[in-house]
């Protein structure tokens, strides 16, 4: 599953034109993702609920400035979006960066990355667990989550 989000960054005038992250999570790594959430739970218990933030841990993927072929798969607005397997971003648009991490909260997933030799980074918004959940059952067409107040 492809994941276009948004992106939000360190820096109020400047996100290395970094506006977008595009991130691949498979069934296998979305089970696994699902399995440092328990790990958030158990160390919450263990060590009290409010001296555990979340799980950091190395992650992949690509941040690049917009581009007219977004058009194409965001039909509106929101923060992160499901795209098709085969959309692809142009490599002239891809950027240069360094550091990919994901963050495992217990209500869900964000993903950090930095400009290449610099200090600006940018983080996605946080990708809800119902989300996930749908990815490691291995369903191809994910259902909306309405928000609740």
């Amino acid at each position: 599953m492809k994941i276009i989000s948004s992106t939000n960054s360190n820096n109020a005038d400047y996100n290395g034109d970094m506006d977008y992250l595009v991130i691949e999570i498979s069934s296998e790594l979305a089970q696994n993702y699902l399995k440092f959430r328990d790990e958030i739970e158990r160390f919450k218990e263990k060590y009290g609920e409010h001296n555990v933030l979340c799980i950091e841990i190395w992650d992949g993927f690509d941040a690049f400035e917009y581009t007219d072929e977004l058009d194409e798969v965001l039909d509106e607005i929101d923060t992160y979006w499901f795209v098709p397997d085969s959309f692809d971003v142009p490599d002239e648009h891809i950027q240069r960066t360094d550091l990919h991490t994901c963050r495992v909260y217990d209500n869900g997933l964000t993903f950090r990355c930095y400009e290449r030799h610099g200090n600006t980074a940018v983080d996605s918004p946080r990708i809800r667990w119902e989300h996930i959940e749908q990815i490691a059952e291995g369903k191809k067409e994910l259902e909306k989550i309405e928000e609740t107040a």
